[in-house]
């Protein structure tokens, strides 16, 4: 197959929480993540990363807090907090006809205990 139009590797998700903290215990104890480096605060006056990331979120981003953790598989997973300006949290239903992320699919060989594990630690299950 030519490379240009072979599959491509996933290297990392990234998601944004209200509580990193309370997201990383989750992942943690729920999903058997590893934490691979943080969790750690970055801001826009940093010197050597506050350029790259006023770029990714531009110019109202001030600061924010991050864990890179890895799956089973090595996927990597990350978890942001934004902290200035303060992450807006709805609680609403999925819009799935305004487009974005639908869902995240693990594989787990006793799908049944990681149903009831994930909506007892206060996922949800549709």
């Amino acid at each position: 197959m030519d490379p240009i139009h072979s599959p491509k590797t996933i290297n990392h998700i990234a998601i944004s929480v209200s509580d990193l903290e309370r997201a990383l215990k989750w992942y943690q104890e729920v999903m058997g993540f590893t934490i691979i480096r943080g969790p750690t605060e970055l801001a826009a006056d940093d010197t050597q990363v506050g350029n790259a990331l006023e770029n990714i979120f531009g110019s109202k981003f001030k600061k924010l807090r991050i864990v890179w953790m890895s799956s089973a598989n090595n996927v990597g997973f990350e978890i942001f907090q934004f902290i200035e300006p303060k992450q807006v949290t709805e609680n609403r239903k999925i819009e799935y006809w305004s487009g974005g992320v639908i869902h995240i699919a693990v594989t787990e060989r006793n799908i049944e205990g990681l149903v009831k594990k994930v909506t007892e630690t206060g996922g949800r299950q549709h």
